[in-house]
């Protein structure tokens, strides 16, 4: 797992009260060593990328955005993996189309039924809208 995911865990666990999955604990404490003696924090964390790698930013929202996708992704009717691909990719190129511009400016969704697809879209800059993309995240990630 790398160092976003890894953040993300032990954030995910303390909002919910729970306990830091060893993986993420043992992470977190070497990267807490390193930075008292001497490193960046960021650097000691490992979130500080290569040069030419994304920023933490940039991977941190894309995290994001795959999450809520596979999350919409899981919940849609029942159907094959590649049916629900195509159905989310339609749903959300629809509002892409219809409602996302207004409620960019609402900062909300302007309907309750669009409020997983303005979720989605406002997660990260690039969102896949083709039943393709939507499958590769959704089936990469262990959800089906």
């Amino acid at each position: 797992m790398d160092a976003v995911a890894l953040l993300a865990t032990v954030e995910d666990a303390l909002k919910c009260g729970k306990p830091v999955p060893p993986d993420a604990a043992r992470w977190l404490l070497q990267g807490l060593e390193s930075y008292r003696a001497g490193a960046d924090l960021e650097v000691a964390l490992l979130l500080r990328g290569e040069t030419g790698q994304r920023s933490v930013r940039y991977r941190a929202s894309k995290l994001d955005r795959d999450t809520l996708l596979i999350q919409a992704w899981e919940q849609l009717p029942q159907g094959s993996p590649w049916q629900r691909s195509q159905k989310l990719a339609l749903d959300l190129k629809r509002y892409r189309a219809t409602g996302w511009n207004l409620d960019q400016k609402r900062n909300r969704a302007g309907k309750e039924k669009d409020q997983r697809l303005f979720e989605i879209l406002s997660s990260s800059p690039t969102v896949p809208t083709t039943a393709q993309g939507i499958h590769k995240i959704a089936t990469k990630r262990g959800a089906f």
